[in-house]
């Protein structure tokens, strides 16, 4: 852990009440896409919002010197969840069946610019992960960013294929509803270490990983 660094672990009420810190990290860490009305601080902060109000949610913060310099997030998806819809590949109904318990996903992870490289996404990262007691994990990433998807990489995240999701602005959750405003995004998901997974061709069999998190 980089020295000073300070790992908080909250829920639904500490995002409330670090509502301000944390979107002073967003602000820093998107500072070039805030024009966007998809990632508009407003509609950041309605995400959250959505985010802390599911189950299994949890919010892992990195301090140092009463500055919040990083955050990650995510919540347990539930039965049926949307979220593996759009997947660009057929993939066996049992690797993606959703019964409440089984996945943790993870929705945001940011560290302001100027403590990058530092380790501390990684320290974030595992905070946030490492006593969750669902059996495996998820996220989605673009393509076109290498740099976190090499860092994934790193920690052990393994690929299961593309997708292309229509969204809202917000981007979905799971009791939204389709309506306008939509469009389509493209994505990597992955799925974490003691994950059941499929390698990186998605024809392949599934194959079951060790159930112990090594991220």
């Amino acid at each position: 852990m980089r020295p000073g660094l300070e790992i908080r672990i909250g829920g639904k009420a500490e995002t409330e009440s670090h509502k301000g810190q944390l979107l002073e990290v967003y602000r820093n860490a998107y500072a070039d896409k805030l024009d966007n009305p998809f990632l508009s601080e407003e509609r950041h902060w309605e995400r959250l919002q959505a985010y802390a109000s599911a189950d299994g949610y949890a919010l892992a913060e990195g301090w140092m010197d009463d500055c919040m310099v990083g955050c990650a997030l995510g919540y347990r998806l539930p039965a049926n969840s949307r979220w593996w819809q759009g997947l660009l590949a057929d993939i066996e109904p049992e690797l993606i069946a959703e019964d409440g318990t089984r996945t943790f996903a993870l929705t945001y992870m940011m560290v302001r610019t100027e403590f990058r490289r530092q380790g501390i996404a990684r320290t974030i990262h595992d905070a946030l992960l490492g006593d969750r007691p669902e059996a495996r994990a998820t996220l989605l990433v673009q393509p076109s960013n290498t740099v976190a998807r090499h860092a994934y990489d790193a920690w052990g995240w393994y690929e299961i294929g593309k997708l292309k999701r229509w969204i809202r602005c917000p981007p979905l959750r799971e009791d939204d509803q389709a309506g306008g405003g939509m469009r389509r995004r493209t994505s990597s998901t992955v799925a974490g270490p003691g994950c059941q997974v499929l390698t990186q061709a998605p024809s392949e069999a599934g194959v079951t990983m060790p159930s112990s998190r090594n991220a």
